[in-house]
């Protein structure tokens, strides 16, 4: 289930209205309003739940559940089938929320998530909180790097927990893995967990054609957070080739890295020429062309060493290029032309 909308799902197409999917327990996917319902949808909602679940429900329940949930659908769900789940009645499970804070969502949305917390067992909660590290889409075959039972695994997926976006890719909502991260923040296993995570991507990333970029840049991530550079170094190295192999284009667009790449130690970087030439794009992005040229000039040797025909070329033409627009040629250009 979700408590609160991340973007939600735009079907601007259809409706013009965003919306986002929200129910956990319920037997297909509906789409509600982000904001929330008005107070006539709001009973009709609830009214439809407590006949679908079988729940005798007064009109006082129904008022305090609006105001307990501020007409948030996610919650009125979680309420509703939280008693029907326990058979308990609407009047105790109210009893033990705490009303829905306008100024911070994140109230109700807690003391739900405590609750839940409470009954899962060891292999649960581990899966929750190594699956919070992980920042943007995963397959199933996440379980096979992770230690994550086939049966925890259906577990997550049946309620909701983590939730499909099509093409065998899944995503834990924004909420959830927030407050699963706290936990795993204080874990002693953490670092173990980045280190899987991170290899994972790189493992994804070596056999993507399209995605190849997102993956390396998140197994990039995960090895800096534990500070394991040279491995940080040689995905991003990968990465940088990777993209001139398939592209042609220049890797400049790599988000972030500028200040890593240049603090960098230099025994690492020399045993990887593609950040090499990526730290020589840098350098000359900052107008240190001195140093840039020194770059491509030892990325070009490495190449060379390696017989690595296609790196040795990529670094011959940033030398080129680097020389080119140097201040004495842009001046020899400039009194050539007149």
């Amino acid at each position: 289930f979700f408590f609160q909308a991340e973007d939600g799902i735009r079907d601007y197409k259809v409706t013009g209205v965003q919306t986002c999917a929200l129910p956990i327990f319920l037997s297909k996917v509906e789409q509600f309003p982000v904001d929330g319902f008005n107070q006539e949808d709001a009973e009709k909602y609830i009214q439809k739940l407590c006949q679908e679940y079988r729940i005798e429900c007064t009109e006082r329940d129904i008022k305090q559940i609006i105001e307990k949930t501020d007409s948030h659908p996610q919650a009125i769900t979680f309420i509703i089938v939280k008693a029907a789940t326990l058979g308990d009645s609407l009047k105790n499970i109210l009893e033990n929320l705490v009303n829905f804070d306008k100024q911070d969502g994140s109230t109700l949305s807690q003391k739900l998530l405590q609750d839940v917390e409470k009954d899962l067992d060891k292999s649960e909660r581990e899966a929750f909180q190594h699956l919070s590290l992980f920042r943007t889409p995963f397959k199933r075959t996440v379980i096979d790097y992770l230690n994550i039972s086939g049966e925890v695994w259906n577990s997550l997926v049946q309620y909701r927990w983590i939730k499909s976006e099509g093409c065998g890719n899944f995503r834990m909502h924004s909420l959830i893995a927030e407050f699963w991260r706290s936990f795993a923040s204080e874990s002693e296993d953490i670092s173990q967990w980045h280190e899987k995570t991170a290899k994972y991507y790189w493992d994804q990333g070596q056999k993507s054609s399209l995605e190849f970029r997102s993956c390396y840049l998140e197994s990039h991530y995960h090895y800096k957070e534990i500070n394991k550079i040279e491995e940080a170094s040689q995905v991003l190295n990968e990465l940088i080739n990777r993209i001139h192999n398939k592209e042609r284009l220049p890797s400049e667009r790599l988000p972030g890295l500028r200040v890593w790449l240049l603090k960098l130690d230099e025994a690492i970087i020399q045993n990887n020429p593609w950040l090499l030439l990526e730290k020589g794009r840098k350098l000359e992005k900052i107008n240190n062309a001195k140093e840039a040229k020194n770059c491509f000039e030892n990325a070009h040797q490495i190449f060379n060493n390696q017989q690595d025909n296609f790196g040795s070329s990529v670094a011959r033409s940033e030398e080129h290029t680097s020389e080119l627009q140097s201040p004495c040629n842009l001046v020899c250009r400039l009194l050539l032309e007149k």
